[in-house]
């Protein structure tokens, strides 16, 4: 059986669709997720759903971050 972890996710507009998509599969696989926004496809600023993603895996509260934004999508740590 597969390590599970507690993973925090966040995602601008941009990002919004493709991170739905990515919790519905860790949930698959028995993760456990945390979504820090953005909830809706409305435009909106990056930093303010991708800095609470790293600080959640920073702080210790969550073993892994996902972000998915405009440019990119990255695995913390």
């Amino acid at each position: 059986m597969s390590q599970k972890f507690s993973i925090a996710i966040g995602s601008d507009h941009a990002g919004f669709a493709y991170k739905g998509k990515i919790v519905e599969m860790l949930l698959a696989e028995g993760h456990t997720v945390k979504d820090l926004g953005t909830y809706t496809e409305e435009s909106c600023d990056y930093p303010d759903f991708i800095f609470p993603v790293a600080r959640a895996v920073a702080s210790g509260e969550f073993e892994r971050g996902i972000i998915s934004v405009s440019y990119t999508h990255l695995t913390l740590p």
